[in-house]
């Protein structure tokens, strides 16, 4: 037995492993032992249709749910491609009522030399209907930060007419938003977003019908004026994609330039794979 060669076999093998990763991370700007492991995303939908109930809570990927009881329906839709986004709808003919609660919460980081604060910039737009019953209110919530601090950066509150100031509960009364954020994050530290919505429809105070609903789509970049942008990428859970989804006009303006910045970026950047 000459188990001395084999074990200089096997570190030379190691070594020579962890060198090509080293190699490999360096010229896609990730390094090999900092880029860190993003976990899943998490997607929860919860419908009432009347009496009639149907969940999918904790799912990892899209979910996309309806359900339907006599007068009422109601539906929720949770995608991440082409980039995180959000659809609910609640529906009444006749008398009934019913509602739609999504919340989603997926994460990245911003790959690239350990320990730089990195500007980024949250491009959102949303909109939730005004319910037809006063007291009502229909809601869209975003929030980003870390997984120990996730604050609300953005939010709308549709109130019924003739609501009180207080039916929206310190959020922004305002049926949409539509943003461009900015914020520090710090290069290969885990950072997350979650969002809710949440819309109801009811006519069991007397009238025929009512449709609400609402949505979200929210696109992170790094500040192309960033100086150091080039050296950076952002990754994010497996499966989720950052392209603009639901092309409102808003949306399209504030994307404008700040896109054609991240494709000049995008262009001398490699590709970094996920470590789910």
């Amino acid at each position: 037995m000459h188990p001395r060669p084999q074990t200089h076999a096997k570190r030379s093998l190691i070594q020579s492993g962890t060198a090509l990763a080293m190699v490999i991370g360096a010229l896609m700007n990730c390094p090999a032992n900092a880029v860190p492991a993003l976990p899943n995303t998490s997607s929860t939908i919860i419908l009432h249709a009347n009496a009639t109930q149907a969940a999918q809570v904790g799912v990892i990927g899209p979910v996309d749910l309806s359900t339907q009881s006599g007068t009422a329906s109601a539906s929720g839709s949770i995608d991440y491609q082409p980039s995180s986004n959000i659809r609910v709808n609640a529906d009444v003919n006749g008398s009934g009522l019913s509602s739609a609660y999504t919340f989603f919460e997926y994460f990245f980081s911003v790959v690239g030399p350990t320990n730089v604060s990195i500007p980024i910039i949250v491009f959102a737009s949303a909109e939730v209907s005004q319910p037809i019953r006063a007291g009502s209110s229909n809601t869209v919530q975003l929030f980003l930060g870390t997984p120990q601090s996730v604050p609300l950066i953005a939010s709308a509150c549709n109130a019924g007419a003739g609501s009180p100031a207080t039916v929206c509960g310190g959020l922004s009364a305002s049926p949409s938003f539509s943003i461009a954020s900015h914020h520090v994050v710090t290069s290969n530290e885990l950072d997350n977003i979650q969002a809710t919505i949440f819309v109801s429809a009811n006519t069991l105070f007397g009238a025929p019908e009512d449709h609400q609903s609402g949505f979200l789509d929210p696109v992170i970049m790094i500040d192309p004026d960033f100086s150091r942008a080039n050296e950076f990428q952002i990754i994010f859970s497996s499966g989720v994609g950052n392209v603009a989804a639901i092309a409102e006009p808003t949306t399209l303006a504030l994307l404008g330039s700040g896109l054609f910045g991240l494709g000049m970026v995008r262009r001398r950047l490699g590709t970094c794979r996920l470590r789910a």
